[in-house]
């Protein structure tokens, strides 16, 4: 039986199913004789036994002794309690807040507390993703970086998870690190100048929902984007919104577009300088999805 093993069988013995709060300041360690603690703050950790080292500490209807007074939630949102190693800690809450709206009123009290929501990198060229749910986001802060989730919840509201890293193992977080590391690879196209080509960047309507993750990919002297949506807008509607945004950079068509039941396509072109470029916009109609590609090349010499 290996720790992580051990540690979650003692955390199933520290739950009783509907289990009422224990009293006000009352800790519990797998350690130490187990108490009850709310099911919720449980859930907190199932998923991060691994980044946990030494003793796990929990505390039930009240933060962690170690927890930053200026990152505790105000009211109405109610503590539920949290847990504690050598590492991480965690926080765990309740508010009556609707998930979307529960992110955005704690990350008012992070950035009061001078934490920072690192921007998110872009995808690089090609179809844009729809909008994220609000399901977590990561905040910054020094050497420190937390992120927060929202948990399963009953009735109305939502649960909260806040997971605070001090960096005290040497750990940091990719998106909170100022240092640059990014080493831009060309992808398969480049001007006569060698300058590399990207796709133009294209991002969605209002309204959809992403199904597939958009993905670049180079071939044979072609760099395409691939993404798959979910929504009701007719194909020839959406070839109509991309082909808007890329007239809008320059790119002209070479022909009235294609389009019928099944799907839509346009052919663009542009020239920069010396050299000359051709994009091929292609949506297919898949009942309730779109699959949607985007294709770039050298265009022939006239």
């Amino acid at each position: 039986m290996n720790a992580a093993t051990r540690c979650m069988l003692t955390l199933a013995a520290l739950v009783a199913p509907a289990s009422p709060l224990v009293a006000q300041g009352t800790r519990t360690s797998p350690r130490t004789s187990p108490r009850m603690v709310p099911i919720e703050v449980v859930r907190s950790v199932t998923g991060l036994l691994a980044g946990f080292v030494g003793e796990l500490e929990f505390t039930a209807d009240r933060a962690p002794g170690d927890w930053p007074a200026a990152l505790l939630p105000p009211a109405p949102a109610r503590v539920l309690g949290g847990a504690s190693s050598a590492v991480l800690t965690t926080l765990t809450f309740d508010t009556p807040a609707r998930p979307a709206s529960a992110i955005t009123q704690y990350a008012t009290v992070l950035e009061r507390a001078g934490w920072f929501a690192p921007p998110k990198p872009p995808v690089p060229g090609g179809f844009q993703p729809a909008p994220e749910r609000p399901a977590a986001s990561v905040y910054c802060h020094g050497g420190e970086y937390l992120f927060l989730r929202t948990g399963d919840t009953a009735g109305v509201g939502t649960v909260v998870n806040v997971v605070l890293n001090r960096g005290g193992d040497g750990s940091f977080s990719p998106v909170c690190d100022t240092t640059s590391h990014v080493r831009r690879i060309p992808i398969g196209l480049q001007t006569a100048s060698g300058t590399p080509v990207d796709l133009p960047t294209l991002t969605p309507p209002a309204g959809v929902e992403q199904k597939q993750g958009s993905r670049t990919y180079a071939s044979g002297g072609e760099v395409s984007s691939q993404l798959t949506m979910t929504t009701t807008i007719p194909a020839d509607k959406l070839l109509a919104h991309y082909t808007a945004q890329l007239e809008s950079l320059g790119w002209a068509r070479t022909a009235a577009p294609l389009a019928n039941a099944a799907m839509a396509a346009a052919t663009l072109e542009k020239s920069e300088g010396t050299d000359r470029w051709r994009i091929l916009l292609l949506i297919t109609d898949q009942g309730t999805t779109r699959d949607l590609l985007l294709r770039l090349r050298s265009a022939p010499s006239r």
